[in-house]
């Protein structure tokens, strides 16, 4: 959630700097094209950050943002969990 903040915070301070960066349109337009369930992918490493990053910037429901990382954050979680305990 600390960069679903970032997002915000820089969308209400730097309005007129946008995202610049090409990770970061690309960001913006899958969750304008998929919406907040794209967030589920907020535990790749590399697109996560951005992801919500973006979905900050397009201000993006608190609530739906953090059940959607939360669910995508968790799920990784629990397979690194079933792992270790199938192979320790």
């Amino acid at each position: 959630m600390s960069s679903w903040a970032i997002g915000r915070w820089l969308r209400h301070r730097f309005p007129e700097a946008g995202l610049h960066k090409p990770r970061q349109r690309q960001a913006l337009a899958w969750l304008e094209k998929h919406g907040a369930p794209l967030l589920l992918l907020s535990w790749v490493p590399i697109v996560g950050d951005p992801l919500c990053v973006a979905a900050g910037w397009a201000r993006m429901p608190l609530l739906s943002s953090a059940l959607f990382i939360a669910l995508g954050k968790g799920a990784r979680y629990a397979v690194l969990l079933w792992v270790s305990s199938t192979l320790g």
